[in-house]
């Protein structure tokens, strides 16, 4: 999705507008002054935008009031472009809150429904695992890269709280790659297929070649034959042989702990009763924190409720309880939005 400044997109429309009088510029004057030019009309829209405001406001040494709104107007009467509201602060927080006190945010959630662009997290309903597994391959495939642009492979991680079961690590790269690099050369090793263009993630440091554990690359090509493979990992290429590959995972979906120390345009989290022996307040926060523009918890309630009230989880060798308690307001505030709706 491009990035259109406010600056940008006024010049484009300065030969407009020069035509026609500051009131009807702005909407005051209802009719239309003859030879005013016609405002070109599409079929559908062409794609979408985001206005980013500029460094300096511009437009008070010409006595014109912000230009957004009606960049916003022309984009709207014209479909040729949906604007996205980009812009943070109180306005998207007032809204997520009335969205959440309408129940729209738990009646199948409200991504899709248009709303979902002037927010930034939310939570999807879903207690069964398969249906759960469903759903976060729905929204990273189709319906978060239609709403907010973003790549499915390169902008979106799903993260887990375990490897296994139908809604782990293992069953969603599964399902994951089968969704979106399904053809191809493949180049198998035990249960691990791996395809041009598979996002993978590397398991151990190998100082020899320049990558540790937890980087994320993409497979760049494969060689069937000698059963070996190259890796981009931040443009740079890397050679796998066929002894390397078990360092090798696919990374479409990964643990919350491998996330650690990571950030991500956007991230969905399923949470479910299965996952009970991880279900702790320190994974929920650490999965949450790692999502950068957009957040969406595919959640069982009761799953919810048990990580909120959890302290660390028993497998990660601390005592579970509140001695270990962090000081933020996440609890708070995720309490408050499932009261809400």
């Amino acid at each position: 999705m491009r990035k259109i400044s406010a600056a940008a997109v006024a010049m484009g429309l300065a030969a407009l507008l020069s035509a026609q009088p500051a009131s009807a510029q702005y909407g005051m004057d209802k009719k239309k002054p003859a030879g005013t030019p016609e405002l070109p009309q599409c079929a559908k829209p062409l794609g979408r935008a985001a206005i980013r405001e500029p460094e300096r406001d511009w437009w008070t040494g010409l006595g014109l009031s912000n230009p957004e709104s009606l960049i916003k107007l022309f984009a709207s009467r014209s479909n040729c472009l949906r604007i996205v509201d980009r812009n943070g602060g109180l306005a998207m927080r007032n809204e997520e809150a009335a969205l959440g006190a309408s129940g729209d945010l738990r009646r199948g959630s409200n991504i899709g429904k248009g709303q979902v662009a002037g927010a930034d997290f939310f939570i999807v309903e879903r207690r069964d695992p398969e249906s759960a597994r469903a759903t976060v391959i729905e929204l990273v495939t189709s319906r978060i890269p239609d709403r907010f642009g973003l790549d499915p492979v390169r902008d979106i991680q799903v993260l887990t709280p375990m490897n296994r079961g139908p809604a782990g690590a293992v069953a969603l790269n599964q399902a994951l790659q089968a969704a979106l690099n399904p053809a191809g050369v493949a180049l198998v090793r035990g249960a691990r297929t791996f395809r041009v263009g598979d996002k993978v993630m590397q398991l151990r440091n190998d100082y020899d070649k320049g990558v540790y554990n937890g980087d994320v690359g993409l497979v760049a090509s494969i060689d069937p034959e000698e059963v070996a493979m190259t890796v981009r990992f931040d443009g740079r290429h890397v050679a796998f042989e066929a002894s390397d590959l078990d360092d090798l995972v696919l990374a479409y979906a990964c643990t919350v702990h491998k996330s650690q120390g990571s950030e991500y345009p956007a991230v969905v989290i399923p949470l479910l009763t299965t996952h009970f022996v991880m279900l702790s307040k320190n994974l929920l926060y650490t999965a949450v924190t790692r999502g950068k523009r957009l957040v969406v918890l595919v959640c069982d309630r009761r799953a919810l409720t048990l990580a909120l009230s959890t302290g660390r989880a028993a497998g990660d060798g601390q005592r579970r309880g509140g001695d270990e308690a962090r000081r933020t307001r996440l609890a708070l505030r995720l309490r408050e939005r499932l009261a809400a709706t």
